[in-house]
Formats: structure tokens, C-alpha cells, sequence
């Protein structure tokens, strides 16, 4: 499944009764090869029903199973799921981003090994990776904000625009540009209107996938001046 080690830091922990019905929960975890434990108190005893008490209240939650990952509340079998899928993404997505550096990478040792034509490729690259990530900003506008403003709208065409210009012109700036639209774009998923709409871990990635690009954007550019 690809996400054989996602529980590795955070073991999962299931609360149930001892007439609680587990059966296609552990399937689930089986198929995905995770390890976890499974605890069963009897409501008999007035500890376990004190403890139950105590979890209802500190996670508003009434029925079991509760499952834990670490010290993380999860939910029930539809929220596991939903955890199993959002870090089978985190994984994919890890990885993806980190592929698309691949061509930033090649192309910078390109020129700095004489290629004439390094620069032209990054900067069409580089236009594409803007409007890519400028798309997306789109998207979230629409998404996250109740009441999208115009402005926030023309921003997200603005800078994709740009980047076509800095691509068409091939002027000797161009890529200065370029890595001036990428620390735009990542500026507004740090402080701007976009700051609350990504997750934690797109975040930290996003950080170091900018830091690359535009440091191989600035490096060419070096090169070929």
C-alpha cells in the first residue's frame, strides 16, 4: 500500500469493549501491514467506565472504537480511513514534489558544464512550475474563502502571466524573475490571504522545494550572465 511505515513514530493504539465487533478494522490495518494494539476494558468495572467517561469528554466522542495514533485522537473506522488516505498522500505528494526538482537540478549542472541551452529549458520550466503553483492558489481561493475577492483572483492570473512574459521575452533577467514569481507565490502560502489553507507537512515541503528552485534559477542565471 505504500505507507507500510507511516505508524512507525506514532503507534496506533484501538480502545474497544470486549463485545466490540473489530473484525474489518483489523483487516484494514492488516492489508495496510501496520502494527497496533488493541485494548479491551470491560464497562464492569467503575475505573473503566470512569476512563471511558473522562475520553468522551476530553474528545467529545461517545462510542467505540477510539482509536489513537500516539498521543493523536483519531476517531472511529471512518476517520482512520480517512488518516490512512491523507498519509498515503503525504507520502506521494513528498516525492512527487521532490521529483519535480529533478529537471531545476539537471539543468543547473547542465550549464555549469557549458550547455547553451540550459537556460532557455529552465526558464520554460520554471514558467510552467509558476503557473502550476499560481493554479493551485486559484483553487484555494475559491475554496477556503467564504467571499473570494477579485483582487486575489487577478493575483493568481497576474503571476502566471508574468511568468509567460519572463519565458517569451528570454531576456537576460528572466530567470531572475522567475525565481522572484516562485518567492512571491511562496510568500502568500506563508503570510498571505493562502496562509491558513495548506496542511503542516505541504508547508515544510513547500519551503524547501522553493529554496531549491530558486536557487538553480539564480545559479544559471549566475552562470550564463
Amino acid at each position: 500500500m505504500g505507507v507500510k511505515d507511516i505508524s512507525a513514530a506514532r503507534a496506533l493504539t484501538i480502545l474497544a469493549s470486549p463485545v466490540t465487533d473489530l473484525r474489518p478494522l483489523e483487516q484494514l490495518l492488516d492489508n495496510y501491514d501496520l502494527s497496533y494494539t488493541v485494548k479491551r476494558d470491560s464497562m464492569a468495572s467503575a475505573a473503566a467506565r470512569d476512563n471511558f467517561t473522562a475520553l468522551k469528554q476530553q474528545h467529545d466522542w461517545h462510542s467505540l472504537p477510539m482509536i489513537f495514533s500516539g498521543e493523536q485522537f483519531l476517531g472511529g473506522e471512518p476517520e482512520l480511513r480517512a488518516w490512512l488516505r491523507q498519509q498515503h498522500c503525504k507520502r506521494s505528494s513528498r516525492w512527487l514534489g521532490l521529483a519535480g526538482t529533478l529537471p531545476f537540478l539537471l539543468l543547473t549542472a547542465s550549464a555549469w558544464w557549458g550547455s547553451s541551452t540550459a537556460g532557455a529549458l529552465m526558464g520554460a520550466y520554471a514558467a510552467l512550475i509558476v503557473a502550476f503553483v499560481a493554479g493551485s492558489h486559484w483553487g484555494a481561493t475559491l475554496a477556503k474563502l467564504r467571499r473570494p475577492s477579485l483582487h486575489c483572483l487577478l493575483l493568481s492570473c497576474g503571476l502566471a502571466l508574468l511568468a509567460w512574459l519572463a519565458m517569451a521575452s528570454a531576456h537576460q533577467y528572466s530567470l531572475i524573475l522567475l525565481a522572484a514569481l516562485l518567492i512571491v507565490l511562496w510568500l502568500i502560502e506563508e503570510f498571505g490571504h493562502l496562509r491558513a489553507s495548506w496542511p503542516g507537512h505541504y508547508s515544510r515541503q513547500r519551503r524547501l522545494l522553493t529554496a531549491i528552485t530558486v536557487s538553480s534559477l539564480l545559479l544559471v542565471s549566475l552562470v550564463q550572465a
